[in-house]
């Protein structure tokens, strides 16, 4: 088969994944029909035992194997589209699926469009799902329309869901920046938005997210000051972003983002005063402290009072409160979970 037969290329990074999860994650694709398509496994230096089983699979599903020295998701999925032969890359996460029939429709893949969304479900860690979705029909969109979907809704941020025109990403120079652990995904969606790409909506649940909230809380227990640092990082692309888009108001997004971070840095100074063993130290409790003195709280616009409060407890090192009302909201959210 010629390369340029391919319509999709399903890139997959994987790292240590659960053999059964990867497997349901290949076996996804086998309703994928009506076109041609190939799906290329980047193996980010797993376990050996793991790799040899992950390339069994590969091999038994038609599957391209690929196995590199571990340098991170962002590396494997740049490897990824590098070695990708179809018009369209799309990305998947080796614990996600395809939902069933979801890739039916090529019509709309057809299209000349250079990114193409579609709806995700995703699956909470109650087992409850939501659903998100952009429009609730099929429609062109315009760049300004995906940005503001973006700030509404994180889940949408992630690079799942999308077709993507390889040529786009080639012309732009657009990859993953591997500096970047926290928040790469959503760098690399707003590299392709400051592009100005042409954009269709297609409202066909075509991905199941398996949103897995401890790795977030894990990051943050194992590396605070690097989350900050590639928040910071990123708040900037949003804002440069914003900037190239007609239509947007940068200040309100600057305010929104500021609103934004200090609930980021009270709940991560949470997080960590809850799950880490060691609790939170002198050290991280002066760097939450310093980070949220950098705020000037006149510049947030409309603020409610939560936020309000939560900027006055971390900027004044009130931890004895923090921790009261963190471990509160950890029993409000353990009983919800059991309800």
């Amino acid at each position: 088969m010629s390369k340029e037969n391919y319509l999709v290329s399903f890139v997959i990074p994987i790292y240590n994944t659960n053999v059964n999860k990867f497997n349901n994650c290949i076996e996804s694709l086998k309703h994928v029909s009506g076109f041609k398509y190939e799906c290329v496994v980047i193996d980010d230096g797993s376990d050996e035992i793991l790799s040899a089983q992950y390339q069994k699979i590969c091999n038994d599903k038609g599957a391209i194997y690929w196995r590199k020295p571990n340098a991170g998701v962002s590396a494997a999925r740049n490897d990824g589209i590098n070695l990708s032969n179809g018009k369209y890359v799309y990305f998947l996460d080796s614990d996600d699926e395809l939902i069933d029939n979801a890739f039916n429709n090529v019509n709309v893949v057809q299209q000349q469009y250079d990114l193409i969304l579609s709806k995700m479900e995703v699956i909470l860690q109650n087992h409850k799902s939501i659903k998100c979705e952009i429009l609730d029909k099929d429609s062109e969109i315009t760049t300004k329309g995906a940005f503001e979907a973006m700030l509404k809704d994180s889940f949408l941020n992630g690079p799942y869901c999308k077709l993507i025109k390889k040529e786009f990403l080639q012309k732009n120079c657009i990859r993953f920046k591997q500096e970047v652990k926290n928040g790469e995904d959503l760098d690399f969606f707003l590299q392709i938005l400051a592009c100005n790409p042409t954009i269709f909506y297609s409202n066909l649940l075509s991905y199941r997210y398996n949103y897995e909230l401890n790795t977030r809380r894990n990051r943050v227990i194992k590396e605070p000051e690097r989350c900050l640092n590639d928040a910071a990082i990123v708040n900037e692309s949003i804002l440069n972003t914003a900037k190239t888009i007609n239509g947007l108001d940068p200040t309100k997004i600057e305010e929104q983002l500021l609103r934004e971070h200090i609930c980021g840095i009270f709940g991560d100074a949470s997080n960590i005063i809850i799950f880490s063993d060691n609790g939170i130290t002198r050290n991280q409790k002066d760097l939450y402290m310093n980070e949220m003195k950098k705020i000037s709280i006149s510049k947030c616009g409309r603020i409610e009072f939560p936020i309000v409060l939560k900027y006055y407890l971390v900027k004044n090192g009130m931890w004895r409160l923090i921790s009261f009302i963190s471990y509160l909201r950890k029993f409000y959210l353990t009983r919800k979970n059991h309800i």
